[in-house]
């Protein structure tokens, strides 16, 4: 199983058209596998969030993550999907509710830390679409 999630967002006008990717500078965010991961149903446990695969319209930004040439994918990749602001937003609240009534969770910084990198991962999407004009996805998948 892998430990480590790759992360994309894109986002295009709610009209329609294609999909842009967003020079997102993921640094800040814990990126490892972690329970609240396994909540969100990545890295192959069951979650609140079901794997639906690659979206057919993925930008090249985001394909040339993923292929090592137009036809072959990393091997090293698995669990690709995507999720909206919306999802990915009811995901985490419902993960991290459910976290704190384990007793081995409760108080435990990291995964304070972790919620609250998420939610502003989950801010950015959300101040992209606040303008009404754009909608957003996270494409994802575990290396």
């Amino acid at each position: 199983m892998g430990t480590y999630i790759m992360l994309h967002i894109e986002y295009r006008l709610k009209s329609g058209g294609e999909w842009k990717h967003v020079n997102f500078d993921s640094s800040f965010m814990t990126r490892g596998y972690s329970p609240l991961c396994a909540y969100l149903g990545w890295g192959g446990v069951e979650g609140h969030l079901p794997l639906r695969g690659l979206p057919e319209d993925i930008t090249i930004d985001t394909r040339e993550s993923i292929f090592h040439d137009e036809d072959y994918m990393d091997p090293d990749y698995y669990n690709y999907s995507w999720a909206s602001s919306e999802e990915i937003e009811s995901a985490v609240e419902l993960a991290y509710d459910v976290m704190q009534t384990q007793e081995d969770v409760k108080g435990n910084l990291r995964v304070l830390d972790e919620y609250l990198e998420w939610k502003g991962f989950i801010g950015y999407m959300k101040s992209m679409e606040s303008s009404m004009r754009y909608e957003c996805r996270a494409i994802y998948w575990f290396l």
